[in-house]
């Protein structure tokens, strides 16, 4: 399972905890949202990294807020020097697995798009991007099934 981050005084707060209780938080809100089928699935892995106590670091992540998004995201998705800027933090929605995900896509594409590949960036995007998943399909089954 991928775990979601937690910013600002929310982790120094969590970080606070005894790794135990952390982690018996984590899993009661797991429980909370999924149900009991957390709690038996559960085999106790884990791993628990607190930025602010990782001595080769200086913040949890990159998270551009409103001016610095309008100033900044623009440029991100410009090619400078060849060089191509992906991560979570170049995408508008911030702080999401997806939102990393989207940005390797787009950045690929970027890729491609500057070595003149326009076929090979459109069967990314073709793949990547959610294109095969045709919602009035989705919305026709489910119509059908109630």
């Amino acid at each position: 399972m991928l775990a979601a981050y937690i910013s600002s005084s929310d982790a120094r707060v969590a970080c606070a905890m005894p790794e135990e209780e952390h982690i018996a938080y984590i899993q009661r809100a797991m429980v909370e949202l999924h149900g009991p089928i957390a709690d038996e699935m559960w085999t106790g892995n884990y791993d628990r990294h607190c930025w602010d106590n990782d001595q080769h670091h200086a913040g949890s992540w990159a998270v551009p807020i409103v001016p610095q998004q309008q100033l900044y995201l623009p440029a991100y998705w410009q090619t400078e020097f060849n060089t191509v800027f992906i991560g979570e933090h170049t995408a508008y929605t911030h702080s999401w697995i997806f939102s990393a995900l989207e940005s390797s896509v787009r950045g690929s594409v970027q890729m491609l798009l500057d070595l003149g590949m326009v076929d090979e960036a459109k069967q990314v995007t073709r793949t990547w991007m959610a294109r095969w998943i045709n919602l009035w399909d989705v919305l026709r089954s489910n119509f059908e099934g109630s």
